[in-house]
């Protein structure tokens, strides 16, 4: 069977789920508008191919070719949707791993590679948080603004530096490395 053909319905459970939980109905559904609904359908599909684009960049910049920029693509997209099925978010990382370890990446470097993906969408993330908490204080929402920034601002601040933390742990153990094997 083509696990495709599984997937679609397999994805619809969280949202009967929460539709259940919550007494949502179809009148609430559709009181967003068709109109409003096909504009966030079409942003969520240029965000899926804006995250394809960077994670064949980053793939490409610091492994070399792998496969087709579409092929990427499809994979960074692919890894979204078994990310947003899955409980807690989990899932999308190994995809990527497991497809870039059948296209003969070390796994390390496949981790890697994942792990900077989520930096930079952490990273992106922060700063459009930090702008709508300046939208929010400017608007004159003090209460909301200080707590947008402040979140998005200890939570940027704490990634940006465990990975240049790491980072440069990494290039330490590097060099201290190549020093001990001359």
């Amino acid at each position: 069977m083509n696990w495709r053909i599984a997937a679609i319905p397999a994805s619809m459970i969280p949202i009967v789920i929460i539709i259940i939980q919550f007494d949502i109905k179809l009148e609430d559904v559709f009181a967003v508008g068709a109109i409003p609904f096909t504009i966030a359908v079409l942003a969520m599909m240029v965000k899926l191919g804006f995250q394809g684009i960077k994670f064949s960049y980053i793939a490409k910049h610091y492994l070399g070719p792998i496969d087709s920029i579409w092929k990427m693509t499809g994979v960074r997209i692919g890894s979204e949707f078994i990310k947003f099925t899955t409980p807690m978010f989990v899932g999308a990382e190994f995809v990527v791993i497991y497809w870039m370890h059948k296209k003969g990446v070390s796994p390390s470097k496949a981790m890697w590679i994942a792990i900077l993906d989520i930096v930079t969408e952490v990273f992106a993330g922060g700063l459009l948080s930090i702008m709508a908490g300046v939208v929010a204080l400017m608007s004159g929402a003090y209460v909301v603004a200080t707590i947008i920034l402040a979140t998005s601002i200890f939570v940027t601040s704490l990634w940006m530096i465990l990975f240049f933390l790491s980072s440069n742990i990494h290039s330490k153990f590097q060099r201290d490395n190549s020093k001990t094997c001359n």
